[in-house]
């Protein structure tokens, strides 16, 4: 008989089966047993657990790969805070979640009270209550001696709030390729640690473009030498895990369909980027 077991009760059920002696048994990790896609068992704490309902949407991770919840969580619920920045709308967005989900059972309504709260704080910090944009002039004037809200969304800090969700953006999308490296480490898996898009040469990209090097000595050494490092992260990433079949069958045929695939990497790149515009977007159209 060949079973699961959640390690944290293992030791309880190896005491009970000692106790009959008639049955022998081992027991192996499932790091070990990677090939039999073992299941998995989630572990979330408050504030994450209610974004599962998203992460649920794309699939659930593997044995050996990170649990995307608490990234999802903490940036879903700060972004949309920004877009939806109204102390008076977030209130009443809270509160709404709260009975979508008391009344409802509507998972999306756990993820609408935390959303809420951190609209209001946003609100707050715009200075906005029900569309009132100087509602809490007062408040800044009393305690801390501003003459008003210290973000005026509105005003002459329009083309700040674009640029600003901008590197938010690539921000993100830098964070997202390191915790990308460190699944690929932590699977083994080189090549794609090391060479893919979203690897090490697809990060050295990103802060070139995210810094502005753009001059004779960093473009050849921080953009073009990633560049063909990605469009060689097959067969690099099986010569660095030690295959002795690293190279392609064909590489004529390599060429031509790596050649496609390098102009999707590279509008990937500007794509995830600039659709960060849009937070900029609705912090001014709410």
């Amino acid at each position: 008989i060949c079973g699961w077991l959640p390690s944290d009760i293992i030791d309880e059920v190896t005491k009970k089966l000692d106790k009959v002696k008639s049955l022998e048994y081992t027991t192996d990790e499932a790091i070990h047993q990677l090939e039999k896609s073992p299941p998995i068992k989630l572990k979330y704490n408050w504030f994450a657990k209610p974004y599962k309902f998203y992460v649920d949407m794309y699939g659930v991770p593997k044995y050996n790969e990170m649990d995307p919840t608490t990234f999802v969580a903490i940036t879903y619920t700060i972004l949309f805070g920004a877009m939806f920045g109204d102390f008076g709308h977030g209130i009443v967005l809270a509160i709404a979640g709260a009975l979508m989900y008391k009344l409802k059972g509507l998972k999306v309504g756990k993820v609408l009270i935390p959303c809420g709260i951190c609209s209001s704080l946003f609100g707050i910090l715009f200075g906005s209550f029900f569309g009132f944009e100087h509602a809490f002039d007062g408040m800044y004037q009393a305690l801390f001696g501003l003459e008003e809200k210290p973000i005026d969304v509105m005003g002459d800090n329009i083309i700040d709030v674009i640029l600003a969700s901008v590197a938010i953006g690539i921000f993100l999308v830098m964070l997202a390729m390191c915790l990308n490296i460190y699944s690929s480490l932590k699977q083994g898996n080189l090549g794609s640690a090391l060479f893919g898009s979203n690897g090490v040469a697809g990060l050295v990209c990103m802060v070139a473009f995210g810094v502005n090097l753009f001059n004779f000595v960093t473009i050849p050494l921080l953009i073009i030498l990633p560049l063909v490092l990605i469009f060689l992260a097959e067969p690099l990433g099986r010569k660095a895990e030690g295959k002795k079949d690293w190279k392609p069958e064909k590489w004529g045929d390599y060429c031509v369909q790596n050649g496609f695939e390098m102009f999707e990497v590279i509008l990937s790149y500007l794509s995830n980027t600039m659709s960060f515009l849009r937070v900029g977007a609705f912090v001014m159209v709410h």
